[in-house]
């Protein structure tokens, strides 16, 4: 262990005394429903796709992936950008 160890007795005997008030707040977490992008990776190779607006952009490129290479499986994927906003707050857009 480095550095060095403070016996109890060569520690000052002045203490602070600091005061803590604790608020607690509840706060809810929302997903913006504008802002979700869809892509699909394939299961069979590297090949995946990203950043489409919409779900059925992102499966028919499986599909076309799909035609091409004779890979059946995909894992569709979705991302989005969520919001944690107080309860007494207005959502900031």
């Amino acid at each position: 262990m480095t550095g060095s160890a403070v016996k109890l007795a060569d520690s000052p005997l002045r203490y602070k005394a600091t005061r803590t008030t604790l608020k607690y707040v509840p706060h809810t977490i929302t997903v913006h429903p504008d802002l979700i992008i869809y892509g699909a990776n394939c299961c069979g190779c590297d090949w995946k796709t990203r950043g489409h607006d919409d779900q059925t952009q992102a499966l028919d490129e499986c599909l076309a992936h799909s035609g091409r290479s004779g890979h059946r499986s995909f894992r569709p994927l979705s991302e989005g950008f969520a919001f944690v906003v107080r309860a007494d707050e207005k959502v900031k857009e």
